[in-house]
């Protein structure tokens, strides 16, 4: 009876141990870190979510139709660090040019490295 208790308290232990380290994932599995592509779409939501904020946009393509593109970025507070005020600055229903290394799965995502601000660049990621 001992054992098996001394063996799921191992085991537990090295459970919460190994999460938080898989949870936070390698940037280059699933982004194509060595590209950069630019698109335009209108600023749909910022989801401020630890540890990296999601960006909502929508694109339209060629023909018109609209997807919602999901781009992963830095946090607001990574950004006020950087001096940029994200709700006075970037607004929902605006839009914007984007910067970003895009998804190696193909998937309408990315790693979002920068966003043009009153036609001025202004970089996330110095990478």
């Amino acid at each position: 009876m001992k054992n098996s208790f001394g063996a799921a308290l191992i085991a537990g232990t090295i459970a919460l141990t190994v999460a938080p380290a898989m949870a936070h994932h390698n940037a280059n599995a699933q982004w194509q870190t060595d590209k950069r592509v630019e698109i335009t779409g209108t600023l749909k939501e910022v989801r401020d979510i630890s540890p990296h904020a999601h960006w909502l946009f929508d694109v339209k393509d060629a023909g018109g139709k609209v997807d919602t593109w999901d781009f992963e970025g830095i946090s607001a507070n990574a950004l006020r660090r950087q001096g940029i005020m994200i709700k006075q600055v970037i607004k929902p229903g605006q839009d914007y040019k984007v910067v970003y290394s895009p998804s190696r799965d193909g998937s309408k995502a990315g790693f979002l490295v920068g966003i043009y601000i009153d036609g001025k660049r202004v970089d996330f990621l110095r990478v």
